[in-house]
């Protein structure tokens, strides 16, 4: 890369810089394929032994090699109990995690509940009120009939005064003409 800028040569030492460097490794080769780390294991629980011979303490009697057999076997019980202290923390984590979820899912629905009978309740009304308006409207919105069976509103005549009027009508007799246009 002798003709690149000097600039361009430097090593990037930022985590966006190393990530687009990363990026542009991979788009120089696109057939070679991509390998993804897998997940990390769940610790497992070594089962303890059924019977331990020569039991034996770090200084009670024990040799020069005893004692590391007994600090390893200290250390393997350690940790099989510290996974399952971690396990049960989890277990615990998770059931109080499950039971908040469905304590703010009840409680979620009492409010949703108690809103829509609200709801319900108000649109109820506005029907009724809706219905005893037109009810009583009802009277007064009494409609004649013209004589070509379109309503019209009452207090009106049922026939118009003059062609402007009702433009698709022959004008009525008593109605004066328009001068036509020369």
């Amino acid at each position: 890369m002798p003709d690149e800028p000097p600039e361009a040569r430097r090593h990037k030492y930022t985590p966006a810089g190393q990530q687009a460097s990363a990026l542009e490794r991979l788009m120089q080769n696109m057939d070679k394929p991509v390998k993804l780390p897998e997940p990390p294991q769940e610790k497992s629980v070594r089962p303890p032994p059924d019977m331990v011979p020569n039991v034996g303490s770090s200084t009670a009697g024990a040799g020069s090699g005893e004692f590391h057999v007994y600090t390893q076997a200290r250390q393997r019980e350690y940790q099989r109990l510290n996974i399952l202290a971690e396990k049960a923390e989890k277990e615990t984590q998770h059931a109080q995690f499950v039971e908040r979820q469905e304590r703010l899912a009840a409680e979620d629905e009492r409010k949703t509940s108690k809103n829509r009978a609200r709801r319900d309740k108000k649109k109820a009304a506005a029907q009724r009120a809706k219905a005893a308006s037109a009810a009583e409207d009802a009277p007064r919105k009494r409609r004649l009939v013209a004589p070509d069976d379109s309503a019209v509103p009452e207090g009106t005549s049922a026939e118009p005064r003059d062609a402007e009027a009702s433009p698709g009508r022959a004008p009525s007799a008593g109605a004066a003409r328009a001068p036509e246009a020369a």
